[in-house]
């Protein structure tokens, strides 16, 4: 090692690992830095029939979905379903439950026409056919493709079937379930080029995710028909990329599962993989690239006595890709502060109780739409030890049953787990803790795993994963009674707006979803419309979106009030529009209505200035139509963007805060959607 060229001076100071969340991270764009896992493999080959990759958040789905849209040699599409789960089911919940049941069916009928018709419509986007060189059979669905998403596309589906059970119409049923015969018999006799078999990337589905049963059914739904139609249409594959708590509601209710599970791939890494990604990405920023397999990490990292240092660093981020990079970016940053010319031991331990907050956030950010602020369950191990028996989680168990807070907020998931057996197996689900039995010190591996239930017994110690250990400020002891000992909490989360408790928070957050679903349209609920927004601003996105000001204009007589708030964001989405847009000052357009014209963007258009910036938000009452794209275009030919936000979309805003979400997901998921629709 020796011999190798010398990194230049200062050379920490280029590295650019880039960002931890993939749909954020421009180093992706570079193909040098992407890593081949045996995932990427499987989604890169037909042959291999996987439908399904599975894998925790960070464990680089997202990143793979990238990968496939950029391959010249590949010819494939992203959705993002934003409301794949009808808000009238028509039939009881229980009917669905029975993948052999005509309503489950009508479900995967649906999506299999859905998605068959998305793959449609990109093929006339990419102008490799036109509905007048496509066949009569496929050519009458023109209106479901070209004037409908492949949301609203769904819903209209899966409500046809639906009113015809609903009314016993069995018959006429039957008709609309041989539409998507005909549609396949269209689709396997066409005369297609080598270019069109399409792979249909379906992607981020938990950022729409409700967590009730109602969104595991329809789930199923979308994972029976994707391996059907891999199989029955040459031309469409239909990837799925999961969290693993969505998928492990699947594998409870499924009573076919057996049918999905050989189509599953698990996003495991490697620890060579690992050093692989880090090492690609410490090489990025210079034009001498130095040797893989240990030597380019050696050039930037101390040794430990043991060995190389990467090993320490890749089990405590339980072998996760976010969370390595994420904990080297604040080491590297931490080097940078003291003066270092490479990242020390120091350097990595000053990193912990940063990144060890970031980790607790994400854990509880990752799982609030399962379990409801579930922050308020995880923080109170707060100051206790790193070790338990099973005597003393059993009395942890009891004093949050005698909690008010916690009663008051996660009692409706809470009281199914609070048998100690129970307790422990969700802990150990969320990765949250390891199980130790003598010296053996065992944690739930990333990715699709066996459904089974955790092992104990008396001699059974609970250990709280390390990366826990800093946020949470854990003693290094084993904790065997909670008798005489009063649960405290951690106070990592940011305080909530205008310094109100968290009763009357979240009890806002439900009124405003109540008044959202009874609101009437037009003019008549115009102004408690403007006043709704005006709340999910000041309860969704208060950490970065401050001073909410009502900008008052008047049209035709009447009073118009939209809001205006300052962008203060240093990181994450808004980070980015300020960046971009110039966009220090935020308009949010406020319409009580269904469907925009051309004056509503031509009104944001008028506000874009080089001193408040060019980013607005159009909230209204409607779906998304495929019009607006020219309208948005018009704008962003101008400097500018106006992202349009739909009811649903303010109604998953006040759920998410409501449920404890602290991340800004959803609304970066719609600008990419449609930031993505432009391009």
């Amino acid at each position: 090692m020796s011999n190798l060229p010398k990194p230049p001076k200062d050379a920490i100071k280029r590295i650019n690992l880039g960002q931890s969340f993939a749909e954020n991270d421009l180093v992706l764009r570079m193909r040098e830095v992407f890593v081949t896992t045996p995932a990427v493999l499987a989604a890169q080959d037909p042959a291999r029939g996987h439908c399904f990759f599975v894998g925790r958040r960070g464990s680089g789905k997202t990143a793979i979905a990238i990968h496939l849209l950029r391959d010249a040699n590949k010819n494939a599409v992203s959705i993002t379903p934003y409301q794949f789960v009808p808000s009238n089911m028509r039939l009881p919940l229980d009917r669905f439950l029975d993948t052999r049941q005509k309503p489950f069916k009508s479900l995967a009928n649906a999506f299999k026409i859905a998605i068959t018709l998305e793959v449609v419509s990109h093929w006339v986007r990419s102008r490799l056919t036109t509905f007048n060189q496509l066949p009569d059979s496929l050519g009458k669905y023109r209106n479901l493709v070209e004037q409908h998403s492949f949301d609203s596309r769904l819903l209209t589906l899966v409500d046809e079937r639906l009113v015809l059970l609903e009314h016993g119409q069995d018959t006429e049923w039957l008709r609309a379930m041989k539409q998507y015969d005909n549609l396949r018999s269209a689709m396997n006799s066409l005369e297609a080029g080598r270019t069109w078999a399409t792979t249909l990337l379906i992607d981020r589905l938990d950022d729409a995710w409700s967590g009730d049963d109602a969104s595991v059914a329809v789930l199923m739904a979308m994972m029976h028909s994707s391996v059907q139609l891999h199989s029955e249409c040459s031309l469409i594959r239909p990837l799925l990329f999961l969290r693993e708590n969505i998928f492990d509601r699947v594998r409870a209710m499924d009573n076919e599962f057996s049918r999905l599970e050989t189509s599953v791939v698990s996003m495991d890494w490697s620890p060579a993989q690992l050093l692989e990604l880090i090492e690609r990405r410490l090489n990025a920023s210079f034009t001498t690239k130095w040797p893989l397999r240990g030597s380019t990490w050696a050039m930037f990292f101390e040794a430990t006595a043991a060995g190389p240092s990467y090993e320490y660093v890749f089990d405590y981020c339980q072998h996760r890709p976010r969370d390595v990079i994420t904990y080297l970016s604040f080491a590297i940053s931490a080097a940078l502060a003291s003066g270092h010319t490479v990242v020390t031991l120091n350097d990595l331990q000053a990193a912990k109780r940063r990144f060890s907050e970031n980790r607790f956030k994400d854990l509880c950010d990752e799982y609030s739409e399962n379990y409801s602020q579930i922050t308020l369950v995880l923080e109170r191990f707060y100051g206790l030890g790193s070790e338990f028996t099973l005597t003393a989680i059993d009395q942890f168990i009891q004093l949050l049953i005698t909690d008010p807070q916690v009663q008051a907020h996660c009692s409706s998931w809470l009281n199914h787990v609070t048998a100690p057996e129970r307790f422990v197996e969700w802990l150990y689900g969320l990765g949250f803790v390891g199980l130790r039995k003598g010296p053996d010190l065992s944690f739930k591996a990333l990715g699709a795993r066996s459904g089974s239930g955790v092992r104990l017994d008396q001699d059974t110690h609970i250990v709280i994963h390390p990366t826990f250990a800093d946020a949470l400020q854990l003693q290094d002891k084993v904790v065997t009674s909670l008798s005489s000992t009063a649960l405290r909490k951690s106070g990592i989360l940011e305080e909530l707006p205008e310094g109100v408790d968290l009763d009357t928070f979240t009890n806002q957050c439900q009124e405003s979803r109540e008044e959202l679903k009874t609101l009437p349209r037009g003019h008549l609920g115009k102004e408690v419309f403007e006043e709704l927004v005006g709340k999910v601003l000041r309860l969704c996105f208060y950490r970065v979106l401050t001073n909410p000001e009502p900008k008052v204009r008047h049209k035709a007589g009447v009073v118009i009030r939209d809001w205006m708030v300052s962008n203060r964001a240093t990181q994450g989405f808004w980070e980015v529009v300020r960046q971009k847009y110039g966009a220090v000052q935020v308009i949010w357009e406020c319409k009580n209505y269904d469907d925009l014209n051309a004056d509503d963007f031509h009104q944001v258009n008028y506000y874009h200035t080089d001193i408040v910036g060019k980013f607005s938000v159009i909230a209204f009452r409607g779906e998304f139509k495929k019009s607006y794209f020219e309208h948005q275009k018009r704008i962003a030919d101008n400097g500018g963007f106006a992202l349009l936000v739909s009811e649903r979309d303010l109604e998953i805003f006040l759920r998410q805060t409501q449920n404890g979400k602290w991340q800004e997901t959803h609304i970066q998921n719609l600008y990419d959607e449609q930031i993505r629709r432009l391009g």
